[in-house]
């Protein structure tokens, strides 16, 4: 082979290795915002139930890193090994004692997925689409629903609103959906004579605690989703947030 033979050979073979090395970039979908509709129920149902069932794992993890769940796990092992002088006993102290973090946050979930589901999302045009000052979007790729957003005016408040309902299915994150579906609400509340806007979300929900606070989004409060020993073991609430329109 000759040197230039052997030179353009070379080249091609650095050419095609630098172009397999390249990421491969996953097609943007294109999707529109509409209001809801009746023939909307039953997806959006299930996906309000898929989403509150994939914050079980996230929550379970986040209470884990809790210092309060550290101190347990630690107090728990002490005792056991003070007991049985074994190892064993200390791992399964342990293991029963993250079982029951875990059922902890199935259930705090699972509960507010089932009352959610047989009040509001069981009746959505009752309370998102008729009281005044009250809509609900849904978001839609190649004729799926693929994301939602509710703003209803708080009743204590005749010029603040809140949101509800802000899921976006998971294979559509993370490329301005949800962005989008804010800035339609955000649109809304203007028109519609809104002064501030309200959202509480989940504190185990980093991604979207960052995502409103970068919306413009301040924290001012804090509350719980359920009454119970269930938030006490797992430290699990949520954040009350709130922006000036």
């Amino acid at each position: 082979m000759s040197s230039s033979a052997e030179t353009r050979h070379i080249y091609l073979m650095q050419k095609t290795s630098c172009i397999d090395q390249e990421p491969r970039r996953e097609r943007v979908p294109t999707f529109s915002i509409r209001c809801y509709e009746p023939k909307d129920y039953h997806v959006v149902r299930q996906m309000f139930k898929c989403c509150c069932l994939e914050l079980v794992m996230p929550g379970f993890r986040w209470s884990l890193r809790q210092p309060a769940s550290i101190a347990l796990f630690l107090v728990c092992g002490s005792i056991s090994y003070a007991l049985t002088y074994s190892l064993w006993y200390v791992i399964l102290a342990a293991t029963v004692l993250a079982a029951v973090m875990y059922y902890a946050c199935w259930r705090i979930f699972t509960d507010f997925m089932k009352l959610k589901l047989q009040t509001e999302m069981g009746n959505i045009e009752k309370y998102y689409i008729k009281p005044p000052g009250s809509c609900f979007w849904v978001a839609e790729a190649d004729g799926k629903v693929i994301g939602t957003i509710a703003v209803k005016r708080l009743p204590e408040h005749q010029e603040a609103c809140e949101l509800f309902r802000m899921f976006v299915q998971h294979k559509f994150r993370r490329c301005g959906l949800a962005k989008k579906l804010l800035e339609t609400a955000f649109e809304f509340a203007k028109d519609y004579g809104y002064k501030t806007c309200h959202v509480q979300t989940n504190i185990t929900q980093v991604p979207a605690v960052y995502m409103y606070k970068k919306m413009g989004f301040q924290q001012y409060g804090k509350c719980h989703l359920i009454g119970s020993c269930l938030t006490f073991l797992t430290q699990i609430s949520d954040l009350r947030l709130k922006k000036t329109i």
